[in-house]
């Protein structure tokens, strides 16, 4: 007979926050946070014309200790705005003494390759880093049960309410597809839907909502996301795609979260189509964020076919773009 236990775990934490003007040309730059207890780590930057590298070790430590750490770096843009974030955790094992840890850096790689006019060589990249580490740990044991097996989480279960379809009560059609969903959680979740279920509409008498516009993978995605509130692994397009349905039933999260992937996977190639998004579900920052892009690029977008095209089919975001940069160049 097995016999497990509920515990509960207090992780003592330390934070740093600060900023840093990296004078990085192509080679390296060693930056180092010392924290108050005595532990110091190593951040080694590495940069060539196409690629960022950003490493981290530990340098000393006064306890034989296991250390979780959690990073979050913002690189600012010329402007002193936010142009791209990273955030991972890792935990260090001091019997790996010489452990590196390689922090994620392929999104501020590619905003520095999109935007490098704006990272010359004799400017300081600018990084904002927020910084955690664990410097000790008590356990308590609260209780202790017979047969006990692992506890699932909040998110774990609506998760499995969502995919179970127990206890439904609206049913959701879409394409050739009907979905069965609870009316509690898409009201809680959507002001939309909330609207729709109080009031008496066809939908409400009927039991089924009859959804339009949208595919059935991408109107999936998004419930899941309504219950789980996690958006999982996406692509360009279906980004673009879950960013227009959170627009329409106002999921404010899942809007923020698009809009944030859209802007960091911004290019030469996508601009256009971003920027018309934006503004068409009147996202100011995404929309600023795209013709800020242009404008940057001016000297390489202007004189392309694809500009002249989508200038004859979208004049008035045509003229705002040509505004922002009459007003960069008198400046």
């Amino acid at each position: 007979k097995s016999e497990e236990s509920i515990a509960r775990t207090r992780i003592g934490v330390d934070r740093l926050s600060l900023r840093w003007n990296v004078f990085c040309k192509n080679g390296m730059v060693l930056e180092d946070i010392i924290f108050p207890r005595g532990i110091k780590f190593s951040f080694t930057i590495s940069k060539t014309d196409n690629s960022l590298k950003i490493n981290v070790k530990i340098l000393k430590s006064k306890i034989k200790l296991c250390y979780y750490v959690d990073c979050k770096l913002t690189l600012l843009d010329a402007r002193d705005k936010e142009a791209c974030t990273e955030r991972s955790s890792h935990l260090f094992q001091l019997k790996h003494p010489f452990e590196v840890w390689e922090f994620p850096s392929v999104g501020f790689a590619h905003e520095l390759v999109r935007n490098k006019k704006d990272y010359a060589e004799n400017k300081a990249i600018a990084f904002l880093c927020e910084f955690s580490c664990s410097n000790a740990t008590e356990s308590n044991i609260l209780s202790v049960f017979d047969d006990v097996t692992r506890i699932s989480s909040l998110q774990e279960d609506f998760k499995c309410m969502f995919l179970s379809k127990k206890f439904c009560d609206v049913k959701l059609s879409v394409e050739n597809h009907v979905i069965e969903a609870h009316k509690s959680v898409l009201a809680a979740r959507s002001p939309i839907f909330c609207a729709m279920f109080d009031m008496n509409m066809i939908e409400t008498l009927t039991g089924t909502v009859k959804i339009v516009d949208i595919d059935y993978n991408t109107f999936n995605l998004f419930l899941e996301f309504l219950y789980t509130d996690n958006l999982g692994i996406v692509d360009f397009e279906r980004a673009k795609k879950l960013l227009i349905v959170a627009d329409k039933y106002q999921v404010l999260t899942l809007k923020e979260k698009c809009s944030i992937f859209l802007n960091c996977k911004m290019s030469l190639t996508n601009v256009y189509e971003i920027l018309v998004l934006a503004d068409t579900i009147s996202h100011a920052r995404l929309k600023a964020a795209a013709i800020d892009f242009i404008v940057k690029n001016s000297e390489e977008i202007l004189l392309s076919s694809e500009w002249i095209t989508w200038l004859q089919n979208n004049t008035e975001l045509a003229s705002e773009v040509l505004s922002k940069l009459t007003t960069n160049l008198s400046c």
